[in-house]
């Protein structure tokens, strides 16, 4: 998709879900996860124009039923100004936010051309609708708040529905430097790959 008039492609909408420690309301503070820069430089490195939406989880919440529909407004205002494809639309996150990224795809099955959640927890997702978003995920094999059994009972199930689903382990890994080491450039490629027909 070229944008009009500029001979440019089109930017993609990368939205990525920060974890729990970085809720608040100052805009500041989830802007510091390592993810994001992780992602950032990738898209730089491949020469992918984009847009990067960050938003920030209030205190009082977390990712899902209530943030969902504020996310989704978001995204609609980029997509209806054509300022980015809205077929090149992906999610992304890491810990709580992992399991917004699990939700949000349960929520919204035909917004993503694919989705990323890392050491989420799918538990509260509707295996049928997700089914519908191509998933790469990503678990520690050390990780004490995420357990992989539960992840792993959904993947199945996800790929039962005929669902394109990745998954992956990292041995010795604990929450933390999954949260920060998952976005390595081959998954990353997997996931930008990914085009909504």
């Amino acid at each position: 998709m070229i944008a009009a008039g500029s001979g440019q492609p089109t930017p993609i909408l990368v939205v990525y879900l920060h974890g729990g420690p970085k809720r608040g309301n100052d805009n500041v503070q989830q802007m510091q996860e390592q993810a994001i820069f992780a992602i950032a430089d990738y898209l730089k490195e491949r020469n992918i124009p984009a847009v990067m939406l960050v938003p920030q989880c209030p205190d009082s919440l977390t990712w899902g039923m209530e943030t969902n529909e504020v996310i989704r407004q978001l995204i609609g205002n980029y997509t209806e100004r054509g300022e980015v494809d809205a077929h090149r639309i992906y999610l992304l996150g890491g810990s709580m936010g992992g399991t917004g990224t699990w939700l949000m795809a349960s929520a919204y099955p035909y917004l993503f051309a694919a989705a990323m959640p890392v050491a989420g927890n799918p538990e509260t997702a509707d295996c049928d609708r997700v089914a519908n978003t191509p998933v790469y995920t990503v678990m520690g094999s050390d990780d004490n708040l995420m357990t992989i059994p539960r992840v792993n009972d959904f993947v199945e199930r996800l790929k039962e529905k005929g669902g394109e689903v990745m998954m992956e382990i990292e041995e010795g890994w604990g929450h933390v430097q999954t949260c920060t080491d998952s976005y390595t450039l081959q998954r990353l490629d997997w996931v930008f790959s990914h085009i909504r027909q």
